[in-house]
């Protein structure tokens, strides 16, 4: 029984922390469209604003990509735990 408790609490730790990720990923999704419209400031070259900018808009696809495959991930995960769950309304002969 205990195997069982294991396998399910582990199903459940990667339910919880790949819906964490994909809210982080939507918020990045965002915060790159956001960011498409900041400019630098002449004469400063590179600034650390620059570099996170081009980060965020060039990696926009690669957060929809993360997005997805942890949107599944949490679904085949929810969906393991929810196997591991007792019945109870069904009726054992």
């Amino acid at each position: 029984m205990s195997t069982q408790r294991a396998l399910e609490k582990s199903h459940w730790h990667s339910a919880v922390s790949s819906s964490i990720c994909v809210i982080a990923s939507i918020a990045t999704f965002i915060m790159s469209f956001w960011a498409e419209s900041l400019e630098q400031e002449i004469g400063f070259g590179r600034s650390i604003l620059g570099y996170n900018r081009d980060w965020l808009v060039h990696g926009r696809w690669y957060f929809f990509a993360a997005i997805v495959v942890f949107t599944l991930f949490a679904i085949l995960s929810f969906m393991k735990y929810k196997k591991y769950q007792p019945i109870s309304h069904a009726k054992f002969k």
